[in-house]
Order: C-alpha cells, then sequence, then structure tokens
C-alpha cells in the first residue's frame, strides 16, 4: 500500500511537472506572438503621430503608444519567466534575498532621496529563483512608494513560522486597502504620454501587482494586501 502511494504521488510530480512545462512553452509562445502584435500597432500609433491631425487625437494615439508600450515590456517579461526552469529552483537565505533586492532597487531610490530598509535575522531560506524572488520583493515596494506619493521609507520585516516566511512591506505614509486592491489590476497610464523625464513616482502611478503577485505564486507562496501594507508569504526550504 504504501509503495503504491509512493508511486502515485511520484506520477503526480511527473505529471505536474510535465504541465508546467507546456504552460511555460504556451506562455512563451503567445509572448512572441503578442509582441508582433504590439509592434504592428505601435509601429502604426507613432507613423499616426507624425500626421496632420488635431491635438486631441495625438494626445489619444499618445496613450495608444504608451499603452502598448507598457504591455510590450509585459509581454517580454512573460517569455523571460516561461524560460526558469525547476533547476534554478533551489534554497536560497532571505538575507542574500534582500541583498539582491537593494541591488536592484537601490539605484533608482538614491535618485529621489528614497529608502529601502530591510533586514532578516536567522538562516531562514526560500526555495526558488533569487533573481524572482527579489523582484517580487522590490516591485511591491516601489507599488507603496507610488501609492502614496508622500512615501518616502519602505521597511522590510521578515519572520519564520511554521514552515512559513513572512514578509511584510509597509511604509512610513499612510496606504489604504483600496488604493492597493486597485493595483491587484493591470494599470494603465492615465492621460497623455511624454518623452520628458518624469519624476520616479509618477512612473510608478502605472505599475500594478500582477507580476509579483505570479512570481510569488509560482514559488508556492501568497501575496496579500493588509492595513500597512502588503504580506508576502513562502514555504520554508527544508
Amino acid at each position: 500500500m504504501n509503495e503504491k502511494s509512493e508511486r502515485d504521488e511520484l506520477f503526480e510530480e511527473a505529471s505536474w511537472l510535465a504541465r508546467t512545462s507546456a504552460l511555460g512553452c504556451v506562455v512563451g509562445g503567445m509572448a512572441h506572438e503578442m509582441n508582433n502584435i504590439f509592434g504592428r500597432i505601435l509601429g502604426f500609433a507613432e507613423l499616426s503621430m507624425e500626421e496632420d491631425v488635431s491635438e486631441e487625437t495625438k494626445e489619444f494615439l499618445t496613450e495608444v503608444r504608451d499603452s502598448i508600450i507598457q504591455m510590450t515590456e509585459l509581454s517580454r517579461w512573460l517569455g523571460r519567466f516561461s524560460r526558469r526552469r525547476a533547476k534554478s529552483a533551489k534554497p536560497i537565505k532571505v538575507s542574500a534575498i534582500i541583498d539582491k533586492a537593494k541591488e536592484i532597487i537601490g539605484p533608482e531610490l538614491k535618485a529621489e532621496s528614497l529608502k529601502f530598509e530591510a533586514e532578516a535575522e536567522g538562516d531562514l531560506a526560500i526555495r526558488g529563483d533569487e533573481v524572482l524572488l527579489a523582484q517580487a520583493i522590490t516591485h511591491p515596494a516601489l507599488v507603496l512608494f507610488a501609492t502614496n506619493k508622500e512615501a518616502k521609507l519602505i521597511k522590510l520585516q521578515v519572520s519564520g513560522s511554521d514552515d512559513i516566511c513572512e514578509l511584510r512591506l509597509t511604509t512610513d505614509a499612510k496606504v489604504s486597502k483600496e488604493q492597493l486592491s486597485a493595483k491587484m489590476e493591470l494599470c494603465i497610464p492615465k492621460g497623455p504620454g511624454t518623452h520628458k523625464v518624469r519624476p520616479l513616482k509618477d512612473v510608478l502611478e502605472s505599475y500594478s501587482l500582477l507580476i509579483p503577485r505570479a512570481i510569488v505564486q509560482f514559488h508556492g507562496g501568497e501575496l496579500t494586501i493588509e492595513d500597512q501594507g502588503l504580506r508576502l508569504s513562502f514555504p520554508l526550504a527544508k
């Protein structure tokens, strides 16, 4: 009976890996085709903007262009994400993930006089991909900065219990659940775009939590909204 149960478990794991691999191929193919379509739309939009059209039409075309650029970036990310392999999943100390997150987010925040403070106690480890896990931290942190323009500091607190590692992101400014819930949907830039250099927080207004939530779920975890910010939970590596 035990042998049968073990065989069933191995079969289920093999089936899950096969389905995951197949899904990755499908997502990668879709991302490629989407990029081709987005490229054509973007080209026609930019050509139309050079024509003798009204200012209102130019504003509409600019919104189309900016939205397509955002969707192209999402499509490219999906393509990169689909190429990740199970072999990249390995036990990684949370402290190493935080160091990588600071490396990614540091230069952008320094230019805006924004701070990101984080530290992990002990040797807590998560099984997964270090770069993706770092992005799962930095992206929500940037969303918190964008949600309240008064925010100057994001704190990351890490704790572990009952085989779960919890990472809580909070800001020094008030952020409502309604504001963060809206970020769970795809965010499209509002108003006409511009080629001018814009403040980081203005750029971040178009960020959503879809990508970091997908990363967290890919690693068997959960991203939830709390009163003071966001919570990311992952199974601890054994």
